[in-house]
């Protein structure tokens, strides 16, 4: 995890638009509004909240379930919870598995995934 992460379990956005939950194995994060299409694998439909997850498998939308977040993460800070780990940043929340490197970035206009690359992973 980046230097300086806060150990955490949920937090939610500076806009409050987006809303993560952190496991010791797995992230999500789900987002109210936004002009992406999510597709339709993960349960994700048009009109509801969509939720990205990244886990020890692999980042997908994952829209069955929703996040309560928790303290609002102010820009540049960072927390941490067993191998997940999430920034917050003013282009948006990016999470990612530490041991694996696979994980997804979220905003309003945009969700991206990273891939799984086994080896030096992601601090």
């Amino acid at each position: 995890a980046p230097a300086g992460a806060e150990q955490s379990s949920g937090f939610s956005s500076v806009s409050g638009n987006i809303h993560c939950t952190l496991n010791e194995n797995s992230a999500y994060c789900t987002i109210q509004q936004f002009n992406f299409t999510p597709g339709a694998e993960g349960d994700c439909r048009p009109g509801n909240p969509a939720t990205l997850l990244v886990d020890t498998e692999d980042a997908r939308f994952q829209c069955g379930g929703h996040s309560a977040g928790g303290a609002t993460l102010a820009y540049d800070l960072s927390v941490v919870n067993g191998v997940m780990a999430c920034t917050s940043a003013s282009e948006g929340i990016s999470c990612w598995n530490t041991l694996t490197g696979s994980g997804f970035s979220v905003a309003r206009a945009s969700a991206d995934f990273t891939p799984q690359a086994w080896g030096p992973g992601r601090q």
